[in-house]
């Protein structure tokens, strides 16, 4: 895959998941739409790692090594949000 198609793979993923989150917490399933605000920000993270590393993002759950990879800081999350 592309860089371009994996930033928009990551982009669709990203949006699906928070719909998903939205859904469910809308119907009080707190601990699912937890789960699913983890895989949007996984999401988020590995599109942003593609975006500064023009490489597939790394196969990982893990959302600190993902923040570090793609070169956030909580700070400039905040502001790009």
């Amino acid at each position: 895959m592309d860089i371009k198609s994996l930033i928009s793979y990551c982009n669709i993923q990203k949006q699906k998941k928070f719909e998903t989150a939205i859904a469910l917490m809308q119907k009080k399933r707190h601990a699912d739409c937890l789960f699913f605000c983890h895989l949007a920000l996984e999401f988020a993270f590995k599109e942003r790692v593609v975006k500064k590393t023009k490489k597939p993002f790394p196969i990982t759950h893990d959302l600190e090594n993902l923040s570090i990879k793609a070169r956030l800081t909580l700070s400039s999350f905040k502001e790009n949000i």
